[in-house]
């Protein structure tokens, strides 16, 4: 005959355990990238002070491109990597755009379990459409990599021309 509290008892800690590995298994970490294009702010605007009301224009003029990359549950990383390319590349495509640019990066290996990295400029998008934007743009890579403790490096690429969020009046739109 079978003992019911023996196998209850067996049960239980079968149970325990399972439910153990299942809550201390670790997350591998995870990339998210956003790279946005869009209408600059009144604020971003007013800003634009070197330039007389004649030269800067009209603020529809302007866009604003972002890319921002984030490595979540990656404290356990020995190597982070984070490359946004040079987002000033569209002086290139005519003369003098970039009106102003940020960069903010944070990656303390080992420390903390996030790393990001966040580029943007401003820049005088006049006489050139979205699709320009994005040729311009269609070469430059980002590269985010990462690597655990015993494990091979973990690699990702994405084009900034090809994954750009085009932002309009509130709505977002993926081309």
């Amino acid at each position: 005959m079978v003992d019911i509290k023996k196998v209850s008892s067996v049960l239980i800690v079968l149970l325990v355990t399972v439910m153990f590995l299942l809550c201390c298994k670790k997350k591998n970490p995870e990339i998210q990238t956003t790279i946005t294009l869009e209408n600059i702010s009144e604020k971003e605007y007013e800003s634009i002070k070197y330039l007389s009301n004649q030269e800067k224009g009209a603020r529809e003029d302007y866009k604003k491109l972002t890319a921002h990359v984030e490595i979540t549950n990656s404290k356990k990383a020995v190597e982070r990597m984070i490359n946004i390319p040079n987002l000033y590349i569209i002086n290139e495509y005519d003369g003098l755009r970039v009106i102003n640019g940020q960069s903010e990066s944070r990656n303390n290996v080992g420390k903390e379990e996030t790393a990001d990295c966040l580029e943007s400029i401003i820049f005088n998008s006049k006489g050139l459409s979205e699709q320009n934007i994005r040729n311009i743009y269609n070469d430059s890579v980002i590269y985010i990599a990462y690597r655990l403790k015993d494990s091979e490096v973990t690699e990702n690429k994405v084009s900034i021309g090809k994954e750009t969020i085009i932002k309009e009046q509130g709505f977002q739109f993926l081309y």
